[in-house]
């Protein structure tokens, strides 16, 4: 692991939390480790089995199993949780190639499970293999004789050899002056074409006899914003977000020519042709908010778009943003005179796999209907935690999880949104939603009955957007407001006390026209980054005057966040560190800085800033986003002989992760950050500084015959611990849940009180253990009415006790004695 201490040629990051730790970390004994996972989000890409009738989806970082034997109710037979999203799929012989982001490529088999009559119960993957090491964001894939070429993002074009599938090879790959993000490989003429949005089309030489050849060539194709590409034979069909869809012919010829766009109104995120049957010549967009649309490219010279609806539209709608199609034909071609029925699945972002079938001909109209679907959350924009509760806006609202447990985390619920995301906080059993039209409160103090009511609006006639927002205890802070416009940013605090929640106080002092969407609060003061400082309001004198004033001077302060007296505030010159503990009658004063030369963005806090009793050093973690990765600092706070107070700043080993640079896209809670790693879900790390400490609870005594419980929930660990077992050290006793917190055994049958030791392992993440024993009394039962004693460690279950089970024997006993009267 590396441990450097930042220098100035070290870059900053852009979004960072600070998250308090109570102990102070030994040198070189802190590591980042991945504890757990929200996965799921939004779908990209979907494949099919035709033989078993299963269909494959992403679902954020999860692949999915689901057989549609019957359509119309698709039915979840098996998961796998990758590494990184599921941004494409291939199904090639008994492998399924799986493009995973920042998880590389994946390679998968499944193993198909049916009961007496047929019917898919279970489909279990197995991962054959992978590579991941240079292929860190893995977006879409073709294969070709045993070689899959990968677009890698902004790592460019990518080969692998799959030749044996459970050991792929990286052969080659090429970087490119701009992001990969399609590939399509045209054999005859040995040359990959790849989409790269607003970088254009590149051409790529390859060689199928030397695997490390690559070798790019100039085109004067005339393209704009490239999303997609799809071979059609010896045919080139190109999506273009700007221009539309058009066909290029003769690729064999050195001479190729580009015929026509047809623009086709949507999104265009995808283009899938067909070359079989009946779906010779057609094309399926998946064109975005607009759902999907057919294209008849039969003539590439005048491309045509079809009736697909019912309703003869030209689209037919999905419930999110349609992603990508795979067409599913009619394989049976014995009457040409018999309507054929073919079906298709469409990838939603945010509607899951729908499910849709047509009648007649493909390119005949109308006919198009939908049969079925398999909803997804979304993609997360935002994250907000209370107390043992997580907020994440997505695509279709906020949805609330259960983040109590240290490895499972529950959801409890969801509400839906009509209008767009733009900052989210949480206070005590609610959240806070800054939206297009104003504030929205969600309520979750009742699991079973989460809401979520509009409180605030800027202006009743029209939407003014809510942009970032903070809340301390009944006390709001928010901004809002367009950058745009002429008024700009304003910031608004708000008062939702007790029976105001509803009709809450509000002020709004004046701010500065440099002001930025950086938000942070503490107990008495607010926040607000500018161009050219930070800015502070003293609450105290609310709902009274407040008034903003700059209290530091800063180059082009973006994001701002507050803990223990101390302001983490990102600018243009670098990660800077400010003790505003002044702040209400003086400027801030800096103390330490970080070099970062990125755009600067999000900030959230969490955890205590007080140092021990009889401390002088305090460390913190700060954990910020820069460039797709997740960087980790130890922020060490300590007092000298005179009580001043000094910063030094210590980096960890950094984490790649598919990281947005807007949004509030980091939580913390405790040591641990929940961060929004994109289309991959929620992922939850910690910084793991020390060994577990075992807790197997105190000596217990109890009767022969009977239940005792052993319990390890008093053990701890910084992170998680992740592994347990109980094990009798004198004895052949096989507790059952050995590896559960809470174990439990029948006491044996003894004439005389023997103890049985215990011992509890426990493990954390980084795989270090730690040992604890306990000694368990076992005494023997006369029946006449003794009692038993215990203490923390252990619940039992002694006969003078009456556990539940007893009391139902007995009611049991009870019951039959009736019925026997009743003869």
């Amino acid at each position: 692991m590396r441990l450097a201490t930042i220098c100035s040629s070290r870059l900053l990051i852009p979004i960072f939390v600070v998250a308090a730790l109570a102990q102070a970390w030994p040198a070189g004994g802190q590591d980042l480790v991945e504890v757990g996972s929200m996965p799921y989000g939004p779908c990209y890409a979907t494949t099919f089995n035709k033989q078993e009738k299963v269909a494959f989806l992403g679902n954020g970082s999860v692949l999915q199993a689901l057989d549609l034997s019957d359509p119309y109710a698709p039915a979840l037979v098996g998961e796998l949780r990758l590494p990184g999203a599921v941004h494409h799929l291939l199904y090639s012989g008994e492998e399924l190639y799986v493009a995973n982001g920042h998880g590389g490529l994946r390679v998968v088999t499944m193993e198909v499970t049916k009961d007496k009559a047929g019917v898919i119960t279970k489909v279990e993957f197995t991962e054959l293999g992978s590579v991941v090491e240079g292929l860190r964001d893995a977006r879409h894939l073709d294969i070709v004789n045993d070689r899959v070429y990968i677009a890698n993002g902004r790592y460019g074009l990518a080969v692998v050899d799959v030749q044996d599938p459970a050991k792929p090879i990286l052969s080659a790959s090429s970087p490119l002056a701009g992001e990969a993000r399609e590939v399509a490989m045209h054999l005859a003429s040995g040359q990959a074409y790849v989409a790269a949005g607003t970088d254009g089309l590149f051409i790529v030489n390859v060689k199928e006899n030397d695997p490390g050849y690559m070798q790019q060539v100039s085109h004067s194709l005339d393209v704009i914003d490239v999303s997609s590409v799809d071979l059609a034979g010896s045919e080139l069909c190109i999506l273009d977000r700007t221009k539309g869809l058009c066909v290029v012919t003769g690729l064999n010829t050195g001479t190729p020519v580009q015929h026509a766009y047809l623009d086709t109104l949507g999104g265009k995120v995808s283009v899938t042709v067909y070359n079989e049957g009946t779906l010779n010549g057609s094309a399926y967009v998946a064109d975005g908010e607009l759902g999907i649309s057919l294209i008849d490219i039969s003539d590439p010279a005048s491309l045509a778009l079809l009736t697909v609806a019912n309703d003869l539209s030209d689209h037919l709608d999905t419930p999110g943003n349609a992603t990508r199609v795979y067409m599913i034909p009619y394989t049976s071609l014995d009457d040409p005179n018999e309507i054929r029925l073919h079906s298709a699945l469409v990838a939603d972002d945010n509607g899951g796999l729908q499910i849709l079938g047509k009648t007649g001909g493909v390119n005949d109209a109308g006919g198009l209907w939908k049969i079925g679907a398999y909803d997804t959350p979304g993609l997360a924009r935002g994250i907000a935690i209370s107390g043992e509760v997580a907020y994440i806006a997505d695509g279709d609202g906020v949805r609330v999880f259960d983040i109590s447990s240290p490895l499972a985390f529950p959801e409890l619920g969801m509400v839906v949104l009509d209008k767009d995301f733009h900052g989210i906080t949480a206070s005590g059993s609610n959240a806070f939603v800054a939206a297009q039209d104003g504030l929205h409160l969600v309520e979750a103090a009742k699991p079973s009955n989460i809401t979520t009511t509009r409180i605030y609006s800027f202006s009743k006639d029209n939407d003014v957007p809510s942009r970032k927002v903070a809340a301390i205890n009944d006390v709001i802070s928010m901004t809002v407001g367009e950058e745009a416009s002429d008024q700009g940013l304003r910031l608004c605090i708000l008062n939702v006390a007790g029976q105001d929640l509803y009709n809450p106080r509000q002020a709004y002092p004046s701010v500065p026209t440099s002001m930025g969407v950086g938000l942070a609060a503490d107990e008495n003061m607010t926040y607000v980054t500018g161009s050219d400082a930070l800015y502070a309001l003293n609450r105290k004198s609310f709902p009274g005057d407040v008034e903003l004033l700059p209290i530091a001077t800063l180059n082009q302060s973006v994001r701002v966040a507050v803990l223990g007296g101390y302001a983490y505030v990102s600018d243009a010159d670098g990660l800077c560190i400010l003790d505003v503990a002044n702040g209400i009658t003086g400027p801030a004063e800096l103390k330490a800085r970080g070099p970062n030369q990125l755009s600067l963005t999000t900030v959230a806090v969490a955890g205590s800033a007080v140092y021990a009793d009889g401390e002088n050093t305090l460390h913190q973690a700060a954990y910020a986003v820069g460039d797709n990765t997740l960087h980790v600092f130890d922020v060490t706070r300590f007092k000298n002989a005179e009580g001043k107070e000094d910063v030094t700043l210590t980096e960890l080993d950094p984490l790649i992760l598919p990281l947005d640079k807007e949004g509030d896209i980091l939580a913390t809670s405790g040591n641990r950050v929940y961060a929004i790693a994109g289309a991959a879900g929620v992922r939850i790390y910690g910084v793991d500084r020390d060994a577990p400490v075992a807790n197997a609870g105190a000596d217990i005594a109890v009767f022969s015959g009977f239940t005792a419980y052993l319990n390890a929930e008093a053990s701890t660990d910084d992170v998680a611990i992740m592994k347990y077992n109980w094990r009798c050290l004198n004895s052949n006793i096989e507790p059952s849940d050995a590896d559960k917190t809470e174990a439990r055994f029948i006491t044996p049958r003894v004439s005389e009180p023997t103890q049985y030791e215990f011992e509890l392992t426990v493990e954390d993440k980084a795989g270090r253990t730690s040992t604890d024993t306990m000694v368990v009394t076992v005494k023997p039962y006369t029946g006449r009415g003794e009692s038993s004693s215990g203490s923390s460690g252990c619940t039992l279950s002694p006969e003078a006790g009456f556990r539940a089970e007893w009391l139902f024997l007995f009611g049991l006993m009870a019951v039959l004695r009736l019925r026997r009267r009743k003869r």
